[in-house]
């Protein structure tokens, strides 16, 4: 049993090797490895599984490919078809297989061996190491918030270690990282622990699976687990280093697997907060599932990790267990595992909204459906007052807030109603979640409780203070790392030194280092009304009306064909990542899409995509500059970005203008509520 296993999972995991070196498609190896599994189940060879590089073969998927490894959009999910069994099969056929399946089983013996001898030079390595931690590493270890030995403030922004600009040698330099800082430092804010913290001496957890789709997707759904999880008192699990999904460049380093501390400072975050605990993957499993702490939610029984690893670094070592069994219908072995030890959490963001009480306890609890009842109250006597034609009442509540925003210290009826959208059931962290050892959140569409989702546009919080604190901790501390930091930084300084000339030329204040901004998404994406418009649509229908003619102009793209660009210069002058790649020396080009965003989010005025997460995040870190430096329109929350759009989506050209609540697919855009008015009544806050 236990052979015939091992050996589809071998061959799955040479043919998937095989199919690296012919396919670009991630989703093609995945299907066709599904399908040869299949076949193997029925006995039969499989036949290939032909899966278009354009979409992918799931339903609603938009997938993204940058040249500058802009990583974003949304996968959505479907079900593979196993090929039809055969009536007949002739017996050289069946001879063919068998001598397969007995080669296989060689192989499925050579891998155990080498994977347990590898185990075991591993762990005699690790015996030999020093026990100090790297500052970036999360490796068997926990991070606490009184702990001082590694620690610097998060707050501010200093690039003398990072390759300059030094804010030491020059007021340019200064004023460029004062331009790129978005964040603040607020004492009382990292004194806060939720209500929901355990009693001293005991520990919960909160695990996730990142989801399976790229960068921008991940970061969404990896804010929306930390919120939860500090939000709830509960110690956050980071999943163990693993390939993200299109976050891969051969060329680039040796590093192919990543862990989020790779992307934001994680110890110092948690060293700043006396309310939040991190601990690596490695540490849980040792210290909770190797000592018969996690039981079968089945049968209630001790169980362990598959094959007892701890260690899952590196793409989730061995590499074939990676992928899909076909006994799983979702996630890989290890995830499934987990899904079976933990309390999943099965809420649908589409369906729900994720509603966290004020305290905890079934009075607290109670408060939040008071709310609810409250609230669907309210949208029926909202429907007796529609024409009997009007289909649906939540757009009518939706409208409501149209350039009309509500209070963010409103009462608990009026916050929810501003984001509740078109759902129509509440998910209550309740007492039964509350009193669970550990929650884990899921990262795959199948699952049918994929975090695609904003966490303002998901997380509701009873107690408005809360809500805003939450809000602050994602702007304050879950920005990218100061190496990123300071590359964008050293490119805005010398994209600012072109603009002062250009500006200069055109009669403007010498001083003056404005520029715009542009991402333009080509690639593989989805919505081709946006994906296939001509250089010439995007400038007669948009650019044109929002850019000053001969300005310099930043462009984040994935289009590598120069000659798209060629009507643009006609116009303006054009500068592009590769311009400076001599200011990106030595840096990771896994950073170059995050440096892009921070790049295009210094544009005086920025154009945008659509349904693109990679604009999004531009747009919201727009958003947080606005209220720093309280641009006109920030009362609203509106931010100087436009959207280039088709004729027929001319409706969302200038979306950010005007206040509005969050709305489906919450995925799509950005939204004023994340930004606008956080740091309200600060004073009031209990330190």
């Amino acid at each position: 049993m236990i052979m015939g296993l091992l050996c589809i999972i071998v061959f799955m995991n040479i043919y998937v090797e095989h199919k690296a070196h012919s396919t670009s498609s991630r989703d093609t190896a995945d299907n066709e490895t599904r399908a040869m599994m299949e076949s193997f189940q029925m006995g039969i060879p499989a036949t290939n599984t032909h899966v278009g590089h354009g979409e992918g073969p799931r339903s609603g998927v938009m997938r993204g490919s940058h040249s500058h490894r802009h990583q974003e959009e949304q996968r959505g999910s479907g079900h593979f078809r196993g090929q039809q069994r055969p009536q007949e099969q002739d017996s050289e056929e069946q001879g063919r297989m068998m001598m397969m399946m007995g080669n296989i089983a060689q192989i499925a013996h050579q891998r155990e061996i080498e994977f347990i001898r590898s185990q075991q030079a591993k762990k005699h390595d690790n015996e030999a190491k020093d026990k100090e931690e790297d500052e970036h590493s999360f490796s068997d270890s926990s991070v606490k918030s009184d702990d001082s030995s590694v620690h610097h403030p998060v707050a501010g922004l200093s690039c003398k270690a990072h390759g300059g600009p030094d804010e030491e040698q020059d007021e340019d330099s200064k004023r460029v990282l004062e331009a790129l800082v978005y964040w603040s430092d607020i004492p009382s804010d990292a004194q806060w622990r939720s209500p929901h913290s355990p009693v001293a001496g005991t520990k919960k957890y909160l695990t996730f699976e990142p989801d399976e789709g790229g960068f921008n997707n991940i970061r969404m759904a990896f804010e929306t687990a930390v919120v939860l999880a500090v939000g709830t008192g509960r110690t956050l699990v980071l999943p163990p280093d693993m390939n993200f999904y299109l976050l891969t460049d051969p060329g680039a380093s040796s590093k192919k697997s990543f862990g989020f501390q790779n992307f934001y400072d994680l110890v110092s975050i948690a060293k700043e907060h006396a309310g939040l605990e991190i601990i690596s993957f490695e540490k849980f499993l040792k210290d909770e599932a190797m000592q018969g702490k996690l039981l079968d939610i089945r049968n209630g029984k001790p169980t362990f990790p598959p094959m007892n690893i701890t260690d899952w670094n590196g793409g989730l070592p061995p590499n074939f267990l990676g992928y899909r069994l076909p006994s799983h219908n979702q996630g890989n072995s290890l995830w499934n595992w987990m899904r079976q030890v933990t309390m999943p959490v099965d809420w649908a963001p589409n369906q729900c909204v994720a509603a966290i009480p004020d305290q905890p306890g079934k009075e607290a609890e109670q408060e939040v459906q008071e709310t609810w009842k409250a609230l669907q109250r309210e949208d029926a006597d909202r429907k007796k007052k529609l024409p009997p034609t009007f289909k649906f009442v939540w757009r009518n509540r939706f409208h409501s807030f149209d350039g009309n925003p509500g209070a963010v210290d409103g009462t608990p009826l009026n916050r929810l109603s501003e984001m509740l959208a078109q759902r129509e059931q509440l998910c209550i962290y309740n007492q039964t979640m509350q009193e669970s050892k550990v929650v884990h959140v899921m990262g795959e569409q199948a699952s049918g409780s994929r975090m695609l989702v904003h966490f303002y546009a998901f997380l509701y919080f009873q107690n408005w203070k809360h809500d805003l604190w939450t809000k602050r901790f994602v702007r304050d501390h879950l920005r990218y790392g100061d190496e990123i930091q300071c590359a964008a930084a050293r490119i805005v300084q010398a994209v600012r030194a072109e603009a002062r000339e250009a500006n200069a030329a055109l009669g403007l204040d010498k001083d003056d280092v404005s520029f715009h901004t542009m991402h333009i998404r080509r690639g593989d994406f989805q919505f081709e009304q946006v994906r296939n418009m001509s250089p010439e649509d995007i400038l007669d229908l948009n650019v044109k009306k929002w850019f000053t003619k001969k300005k310099v102009v930043y462009v984040a793209t994935d289009e590598r064909d120069e000659k798209f660009f060629e009507p643009f210069r006609k116009y303006y002058k054009l500068y592009f990542m590769s311009d400076f790649k001599h200011l990106l020396e030595g840096v990771d080009s896994h950073y170059f899409g995050m440096i892009d965003q921070i790049v295009a989010s210094q544009g005086d005025v920025f154009v945008g995509v659509f349904f693109s997460t990679f604009t999004g995040f531009i747009n919201r870190m727009r958003g947080y500059h606005s209220q720093k430096l309280k641009l006109e329109g920030h009362e609203q929350g509106a931010i100087n970005s436009y959207y280039y759009v088709p004729n027929q989506l001319a409706h969302k050209r200038k979306a950010m203008f005007e206040y509005q609540a969050v709305e489906p697919a919450f995925w799509q855009r950005e939204f004023p509520v994340s930004w606008r008015d956080i740091d309200h009544d600060l004073s009031e806050w209990p330190t």
